[in-house]
């Protein structure tokens, strides 16, 4: 099979003041979804693990509560119970509007 090669290359100074603070809050430790871009399906992370520890506190979005950092179809149907429970599009992808009610929500 065919690779990609991997390419080294410097930041540039734009992405480098977005990932700043994201880097400062990871370091902080915090208990908030952070970032400027979606969290979305296929994606394994902490942070798809932090969604689903908060969406999890309610049994009636999350029923399952299962974490395993890997955003498949049952973290997408609970993120889209959210969404509907709270009046945002249900697409099932944690965008910014989501994030910001989840973290208003369940964020400490």
């Amino acid at each position: 099979g065919k690779t990609l090669a991997a390419v080294q290359t410097q930041p540039s100074t734009a992405i480098q003041t977005q990932i700043q603070p994201l880097i400062q809050t990871i370091s902080a430790g915090t208990s908030k979804l952070i970032g400027p871009f979606a969290i979305y399906s296929s994606i394994n992370s902490d942070q798809v693990k932090l969604l689903q520890s908060m969406l999890a506190k309610n049994k009636d979005i999350y029923p399952e509560g299962i974490i395993t950092g890997y955003y498949g179809e049952l973290t997408i149907k609970a993120v889209k119970r959210f969404q509907i429970k709270y009046n945002i599009e249900p697409i099932g992808i944690a965008g910014p509007k989501t994030r910001i009610k989840i973290n208003e929500i369940f964020g400490q």
